[in-house]
C-alpha cells in the first residue's frame, strides 16, 4: 500500500481531479441553461480541467460568458482540479517512486517494479 501511495503521488503531479458534471455544478459557474453541454465537453477532454477551459475559452460551448469561463477557472484551481505543476514523464515518475518506496518501505525492487508496472497500466 505504501508503494501504491508513493507512486499515485508522483503520478498525480501536473494533474487534476476529474471535472465531472457534480464538480461543475458544485463551482456554481455553470448555471443549468450550460450545464449539460459544459458537462458534455468536459467528457469529450477526458474530465481535464485545463482542456476543458481551453475549450470553453475557443468558444465551444456557444454564448458560454468568458467571465464565467475565468470564475471557473479559478475555482478548478483552488479545489484541485488543475495543477499548474509539469507532469512526470513516466520514465521519472518510476524512478522517483521506486527511490521512495525502497528506502520507505524496505520492499524489493522486483516487488516494486511488479506493482508500478500495473499501476502504469491501469492509469492508461
Amino acid at each position: 500500500c505504501g508503494a501504491v501511495r508513493i507512486w499515485m503521488a508522483h503520478w498525480r503531479r501536473g494533474r487534476g481531479r476529474p471535472v465531472d458534471r457534480i464538480a461543475l455544478e458544485q463551482s456554481g459557474a455553470v448555471s443549468e441553461t450550460f450545464i449539460d453541454r459544459v458537462a458534455d465537453l468536459a467528457e469529450t477532454v477526458a474530465e481535464d480541467g485545463k482542456a476543458l477551459v481551453q475549450a470553453l475559452s475557443e468558444g465551444q460551448v456557444s454564448r458560454f460568458h468568458t467571465s464565467k469561463i475565468e470564475e471557473l477557472e479559478r475555482w478548478l484551481a483552488d479545489e484541485g482540479y488543475t495543477d499548474e505543476e509539469e507532469i512526470l514523464p513516466a520514465e521519472e515518475c518510476r524512478r522517483l517512486a521506486l527511490q521512495q518506496a525502497m528506502s520507505d518501505t524496505g520492499a524489493n525492487v522486483e516487488d516494486l517494479n511488479r506493482v508500478i508496472t500495473w499501476l502504469e497500466s491501469a492509469s492508461q
